[in-house]
């Protein structure tokens, strides 16, 4: 009897026990509410960073200075690629074509052997230098057909600024079939313009002062040059002695009249005539003070 109260007393006693065991732990159990409450709680703590959008200038200075975008280095086959192209452009544009240098047409500087033939004629004793000098001028070498239709080979002495132009324009009056009775460089008559002139002789360079006058010519600067000069005379109507018109040369004074028709006249018609005006140049005779038929020039040079 005594032994089944103190079994039953023990029963009673584990079942307090364990109610009072459950009861804690329900009061301490978490909801689904809580649970969720509490992962909300944990996701916003975290810390996120955000690009920051600059608003002013200062800080988008700021922000492009924290990161600089690297330039990037040429790499050796793009330099290598550049210098060939510029290869090609030399070649592609020569000073002077072969082939009319091989038919008789090119422009050289002025030998020292020439210049020892120039110097006291056409290149003066009294030149001033700081005008015109060895340096500035070019000898062009070109053929023309003379007078029976013969291919003959023809110099000029002329500035440098007009090299190109001559070639151009006498070696398309020689395939023209034009006719020049003579290309000869003046010092051959001792730069003797007027007896170059008389000799119908087709000339450019001689530093000597315009005809009647303190002025240097253009012939001076090698920008000018007579063509036929014995058939296209240069002329002062009534200038001359007693009234009478001035004509150089004087034989020339059937050929100053120019409503006569007549062989080798430059006119507004002629070849001669039409190639220099489209290389720029001025024609004597369209002055009105005075006219010189056999002369053209390019002023690119203020006397």
């Amino acid at each position: 009897m005594k032994n089944t109260l103190i079994k039953y007393l023990a029963i009673i006693a584990f079942i307090i026990i364990g109610c009072v065991a459950l009861a804690h732990s329900l009061s301490s159990a978490e909801t689904v509410a809580d649970y969720a409450a509490k992962e909300k709680a944990t996701v916003t703590s975290v810390p996120v960073e955000i690009e920051k959008i600059p608003e002013t200038q200062e800080e988008t200075k700021e922000m492009t200075a924290v990161s600089p975008i690297p330039t990037p280095e040429i790499s050796p086959k793009t330099e290598e690629k550049a210098e060939v192209t510029n290869e090609v452009k030399e070649e592609e544009s020569p000073v002077l074509e072969e082939k009319d240098a091989a038919e008789g047409f090119y422009i050289e500087p002025i030998s020292e052997e020439l210049k020892e033939s120039m110097r006291g004629k056409s290149y003066a004793s009294d030149i001033d230098e700081s005008i015109v000098n060895f340096d500035m001028l070019r000898h062009v070498v070109i053929k023309y057909n003379d007078f029976d239709g013969n291919t003959k080979d023809g110099e000029l002495v002329c500035n440098e600024l007009i090299a190109q132009d001559l070639l151009e324009i006498f070696k398309e009056l020689y395939e023209s079939g034009y006719m020049l009775e003579e290309v000869s460089l003046i010092d051959k008559y001792d730069a003797d313009d007027d007896a170059s002139m008389e000799a119908n002789n087709t000339s450019c360079f001689n530093y000597r002062l315009v005809d009647r006058s303190t002025k240097l010519s253009y012939h001076a600067y090698g920008l000018a040059i007579d063509v036929n000069p014995f058939y296209n005379p240069y002329v002062e109507y009534g200038k001359g002695e007693g009234g009478s018109d001035y004509i150089c040369p004087t034989q020339s004074a059937p050929y100053a009249y120019r409503d006569n028709e007549f062989a080798y006249k430059i006119d507004k018609d002629d070849l001669c005539y039409k190639l220099f005006k489209e290389h720029g140049f001025i024609w004597g005779g369209d002055w009105n003070s005075c006219k010189d038929y056999q002369h053209f020039e390019k002023r690119l040079i203020k006397r």
